[in-house]
């Protein structure tokens, strides 16, 4: 009797295991054109076109198309969009940013990162172009301003912004040291950090703003 009933907890927990595997993606998830459409049970994502909101919940992207430098989300920079992460999400590109704004011509917009349950977001790029602008050694490239709200977000690679960055809260780690000229946030106007932890470790400098206009 105590085998069979073994046996029978073993093959639950083989079922709640299958039931809550989620798909990797291997292909960018492109938002610039995208409808509202629903992944979220098989790959870990959520879409919402009408109020731009991403979230995203134990989603893991690879993408590793080492001839490109596709990223794993793309975005248009003009557009405010708001991710929203929750439990561990690992996302990684192999030469490209992980998030990427491809709109450098119509700027304006706002990337912000927050999560509502204390998530994880590790971003990650395995490999490094020397020439590239944002896309050398950037995990997340082009946004015109981003800010951090809340959660906890593992960067393997520096941010390059072409506005403002605003940091209010969360955990933010960013460790660009193995990717050469790599600042860990470059920012075309301004940082501002108003609450959260920041730790920033790089071979240059740690935090670079220009004071350059970015754009419109």
């Amino acid at each position: 009797m105590a085998f069979s009933i073994s046996l029978f907890v073993f093959l639950i927990l083989i079922g709640i295991t299958s039931v809550n595997a989620k798909t990797t993606m291997t292909a960018t998830l492109d938002l610039t054109n995208h409808a509202t459409e629903d992944k979220s049970a098989d790959e870990g994502w959520s879409w919402d076109n009408d109020t731009k909101t991403l979230k995203l919940e134990d989603a893991t992207c690879e993408i590793t198309d080492t001839d490109t430098k596709n990223p794993c989300i793309k975005f248009l920079s003009s557009d405010d969009i708001t991710v929203i992460f929750e439990g561990i999400n690992n996302l990684t590109s192999d030469k490209g940013s992980v998030f990427y704004g491809s709109d450098e011509s119509g700027k304006g917009g706002t990337l912000t990162f927050k999560s509502t349950n204390n998530g994880t977001l590790n971003l990650n790029i395995k490999g490094y172009y020397t020439t590239g602008g944002g896309n050398a050694g950037n995990t997340i490239g082009y946004p015109y301003n981003l800010n951090i709200e809340s959660g906890t977000i593992n960067s393997y690679g520096g941010f390059f912004v072409d506005g403002v960055v605003t940091i209010s809260g969360g955990n933010l780690n960013i460790d660009a040291r193995s990717f050469p000229n790599t600042k860990g946030i470059y920012a075309l106007r301004q940082v501002n950090i108003t609450g959260g932890n920041v730790d920033i470790k790089s071979s240059g400098s740690a935090i670079m703003v220009t004071g350059v206009p970015g754009g419109n």
